[in-house]
């Protein structure tokens, strides 16, 4: 489902973002989330059900000791609560870099060619070796903070048995509590903040598959911007010809591309743009296929605005011959 909104999504949005990222949402951020699923949710579900039956025996077995032993649960939530948190946030950032990596690597593979025409081996590798040592240095603050988490849980459990021994120690003095009783109930507190502890371990998992999670909902919530109207329809069998009405475009908040351009192109003539790079040859032709909207004025193909058709449709009766060996290749295996 991912995929498929991912290229449904308008090249608007493309442009925007960087293609690595895009693929590390769709394969890491995924995996994380699976992994949590499979592994983590399970064994949280037995530590909260292990830890709810403890505390109900320990509550029938003495509640006085079992309030004590449960003054240190806010503690530990408290500190939980922080840490991850703090643990969220480092690992978001991991996840920034990584797509940046991913980014590099897809941008240098996909365009080889051009780094050993222009000798930018060495450059490139530069460039990889800086994303990839901050990705390290990402990823090793997130694993400080992870490892602090657990050392200090096992501190407060431990601050909790040792006020199970004082004020057990005491009720044996002052009312006569047998030594048994005392190492029984230390048992069940043992019992009880394992889970605890097991809790805590999994927060590790948990902030990478919910910072996932958070990066996959970004794609889902995102907006085609270049989607079809309510009342789009399918385009008829057209012509070809083609009629620009004062038409404006830019690429986002640059400088206009394109301004009050009219233009007409008659059915079965070949036209020819030309001009240096940036006058807009290639948007005239995005426009014409609906990959982009006009910021102002119509598009028209056949008398119709291409906006109320249903950009499948208009594209089916739209041939292209692309630049981009990715597209060279397309063509040739159809």
């Amino acid at each position: 489902m991912l995929y498929a909104h991912v290229q449904r999504l308008s090249l608007a949005y493309h442009d925007q973002k960087q293609t690595g990222d895009l693929i590390s949402r769709v394969t890491t951020d995924i995996d994380a989330v699976q992994t949590f699923i499979v592994s983590g949710l399970l064994s949280v579900l037995v530590d909260i059900l292990t830890l709810v039956g403890m505390i109900a025996v320990m509550f029938y077995v003495n509640w006085r000791f079992t309030l004590v032993a449960l003054a240190v649960i806010p503690i530990l939530f408290a500190i939980v609560y922080t840490y991850t948190k703090r643990v969220k946030k480092a690992s978001r950032e991991v996840r920034k870099h990584e797509g940046r990596l991913l980014s590099v690597v897809q941008e240098v593979l996909g365009s080889i060619r051009v780094v050993k025409a222009f000798a930018r081996e060495n450059y490139e590798i530069q460039r990889f070796e800086g994303e990839s040592l901050e990705t390290v240095e990402a990823a090793l603050k997130a694993r400080t903070l992870k490892a602090r988490l657990l050392p200090i849980v096992n501190l407060v459990t431990a601050a909790g048995i040792c006020a199970i021994l004082y004020f057990g120690g005491s009720s044996a003095l002052r009312n006569g509590l047998t030594a048994g009783s005392i190492v029984l109930f230390l048992s069940y507190i043992s019992k009880m903040y394992k889970p605890m502890q097991d809790i805590s371990k999994i927060m590790d998992s948990y902030s990478k598959a919910d910072v996932g999670y958070e990066r996959i909902q970004e794609i889902i919530r995102a907006d085609d911007e270049m989607g079809d109207a309510p009342n789009a329809r399918i385009a008829p069998r057209l012509k070809g010809v083609v009629d620009f009405e004062h038409v404006d475009f830019s690429y986002g908040s640059e400088s206009a591309v394109l301004s009050d351009v009219n233009l007409h192109i008659e059915a079965g003539t070949s036209v020819a743009l030309i001009g240096p790079t940036g006058s807009g040859k290639t948007t005239i032709a995005n426009l014409i296929a609906r990959f982009y909207d006009a910021s102002a004025g119509v598009v028209r193909i056949d008398g119709i605005d291409v906006r109320t058709l249903t950009q499948k449709s208009l594209r089916d009766q739209i041939s292209f011959v692309l630049q981009d060996i990715v597209g060279i290749v397309a063509l040739r295996r159809v």
